[in-house]
């Protein structure tokens, strides 16, 4: 079946199977969150989460794992639907206004972002595609030490991204964060505030809210995949304050082995959003430690250390896919550290560019800095009255959100100086850009509710402030909310950069049938079995099967974890890369998405270390791997590509070869 041309087929098939899986976890998880419908599903993804990580270690996880996955979710469903028969419930009432809006843009997203053949040619090519293709194929997403897995994020991402790749079609892929995620999460603020009996007018703007604010969506990275796990977390905080305050201890273990889940999940999924949820997590149990009386305070470490204990065992898989080539790796470069004079040039990668933080200036990616900022200080300003409330309340059904709250808006603005501190300006919004969409309409609507018994004379006041917030960010980003629906419209994608008719054509070149056919006439060009570095615009159209792979990016290399060996001479450098097992070595010269000479040169310039580390690291490789190319045997070469075999030395190759693509 080619799920392209029947997309809600693929899309439905997979909610249903993530929502039996998600039942499943009754048996574990804490029944509390199986009131809402949505968690359902986000303990369903954290479970197959779980699972991708034990699959990928082990080397099972391919395309026929996947389906039996998929299908045993599916039966789990159906028996569960037969349970409960939700449909009887089925009303159409005022105060179920904000799930239809949900339901109207989850439509919408699934109408016009899937199948897309627009896609960033750099990190999603790079990246995410090459890590659903490779393990599909193979198994598993590991074995490629100039991959960057481990330093952006443990995979999760494109596991669930593999659910949805058929046939090596790539295009149903924003079928997971940009649909299924994105509905989830709107889904989620519906449920939450019909079911805490917030008005349905707060509830609808909270929900319009979180399809305002500009994702910036450079990639198919977590997304809204990150801000559902952000909401989640928040949600599963609230619990366990309501949990520890309690004198009862039965049970405990199970709200512990949920935020275990949902945090491993987040961790798997990217660092950036593993930092936001730990430092959550961390100011939470402080103030936690801060409230309880002295007598339940071991209760509270014992808590802390359980779910640290737990999250550890679940990404413990994620972690030793990549750790044994990066090591690898590192032994191999550590024999070259006197050449290597690049690679000891850049001690550290921060950007310190908090000052930017707080312009008025607009970003490449759309809006300005204090469009966020606004909505980190809201957070702040409902966390330190959230805070006050909770103090002053004893431990009841409602209370346990003000603790929550308070760690939110703790952690929010400690994060988003921190962000200002390691990256540039316009990536560190963008990499907080989840957890500002995932954590905003969830701690107004846990303030509404927070207030409304604990400050009486001013609930109704500190209510219409906090749907005034809600409007004003609507506001705010209203203007980029529209250039995207036209961008969504017109080429079936969510691309925040400038886009335009060359780019277009591109992306939808590199994803077409053609172009797989292309690189598969190349490929038989090495010999099976053998190991191959791949350094081109889209490495995820080879099989994977065939040969291994070793794909490569300028990105990829500057990852600190590797010690990439940057600056040896071309001896040293070949022989490096005969240690990884590379036998042949595929470039791409030449294109419109190929890095070239003066984009390389102009990174060298660049204010930032991360940037100069890139144009250096970039022309390194690209020069090197073009010498070799001279002095090693050519088994195939064009105007776009050249492969060539690696001797056991680079001088063990006399000639010359006449081949040289140095245009820039």
């Amino acid at each position: 079946m080619e799920f392209s041309r029947f997309p809600f087929a693929i899309i439905l098939l997979f909610v249903f199977s993530v929502y039996g899986w998600g039942r499943f976890c009754r048996l574990f998880c804490d029944r509390r969150l199986f009131r809402f419908h949505t968690l359902t599903f986000v303990l369903g993804l954290a479970i197959l989460n779980v699972a991708g990580g034990g699959l990928n270690l082990f080397g099972v996880a391919k395309s026929w794992t996947l389906l039996l996955l998929m299908l045993s979710g599916a039966a789990l469903g159906a028996v569960e639907m037969v349970k409960l028969r939700p449909w009887r419930k089925f009303t159409i009432r005022q105060e179920s206004l904000p799930v239809w809006v949900a339901v109207v843009f989850a439509l919408a997203a699934g109408a016009w972002l899937v199948p897309s053949e627009v896609f960033n040619i750099g990190d999603d090519f790079h990246t995410y595609v090459v890590r659903a293709v490779r393990m599909t194929q193979t198994g598993s997403m590991g074995g490629n030490a100039f991959d960057p897995l481990g330093l952006d994020s443990l995979g999760s991402q494109s596991f669930f991204h593999s659910f949805f790749l058929h046939a090596g079609d790539v295009r149903m892929l924003n079928g997971f964060d940009a649909v299924i995620c994105f509905a989830f999460c709107l889904l989620l603020i519906a449920e939450l505030s019909i079911r805490w009996r917030l008005h349905w007018l707060t509830g609808t703007l909270a929900v319009l809210c979180t399809v305002v604010i500009n994702p910036q969506y450079v990639n198919i990275s977590p997304l809204y995949s990150g801000a559902l796990g952000i909401m989640s977390l928040l949600i599963c905080g609230m619990l366990l304050a309501r949990s520890l305050a309690s004198s009862m201890l039965k049970n405990r273990w199970r709200i512990h082995l949920t935020l275990g889940l949902i945090f491993a999940w987040l961790i798997a999924l990217k660092v950036t959003l593993a930092m936001v949820g730990g430092c959550f997590l961390a100011v939470l149990y402080l103030l936690l430690l801060f409230k309880v009386k002295v007598a339940q305070r071991r209760a509270v470490f014992q808590s802390g250390f359980a779910v640290a204990g737990i999250t550890g065992i679940f990404v413990l898989p994620w972690a030793l896919i990549f750790l044994p080539t990066i090591i690898k790796a590192r032994e191999l470069a550590a024999g070259l550290g006197s050449q290597a004079q690049l690679a000891t040039k850049y001690s550290s990668l921060s950007a310190h560019d908090i000052p930017a933080m707080f312009s008025t200036a607009s970003m490449f990616y759309g809006n300005r800095p204090l469009s966020f900022l606004f909505i980190v200080l809201v957070c702040g300003v409902m966390g330190l009255i959230g805070l006050k409330a909770w103090l002053r309340t004893p431990a009841g059904k409602n209370s346990s959100s003000g603790s929550a709250i308070a760690a939110l808006g703790i952690t929010l603005p400690v994060i988003y100086l921190t962000f200002g501190h390691l990256f540039p300006a316009d990536t560190a919004i963008r990499y907080l850009c989840p957890s500002l969409i995932g954590a905003f309409a969830v701690t107004l609507l846990c303030f509404i509710r927070l207030t409304s018994p604990a400050l009486r004379n001013r609930s109704l006041r500190l209510g219409w402030a906090a749907a005034a917030c809600l409007f004003v960010v609507i506001v705010l980003f209203s203007g980029t909310f529209f250039t995207r629906v036209r961008v969504a419209v017109a080429n079936r994608t969510l691309l925040a950069f400038p886009i335009h008719s060359e780019y277009t054509v591109y992306s939808r070149g590199r994803v077409s049938p053609f172009e797989a056919e292309y690189y598969s006439s190349i490929q038989t060009n090495m010999a099976a079995g053998a190991g191959a570095l791949v350094f081109t615009v889209a490495p995820f159209q080879m099989d994977f099967t065939r040969n291994r792979l070793l794909t490569a990016s300028v990105t990829g290399i500057i990852n600190p974890a590797l010690h990439f060996p940057a600056g040896a001479d071309l001896e040293s450098f070949q022989q490096y890369l005969r240690g990884l097992g590379v036998r042949y070595v595929l470039m791409e010269t030449n294109g419109y998405g190929v890095p070239k000479l003066d984009y390389l040169e102009n990174c060298q310039r660049g204010r930032f270390t991360v940037n100069q580390k890139i144009g250096d690291f970039g022309i390194y490789l690209r020069q090197t791997l073009l010498e070799m190319s001279k002095r090693n045997p050519i088994c195939y070469a064009d105007d776009r590509m050249v492969l060539y075999e690696l001797k056991d030395s680079a001088g063990s190759v006399q000639t010359v070869n006449s081949f040289s693509k140095s245009t820039p």
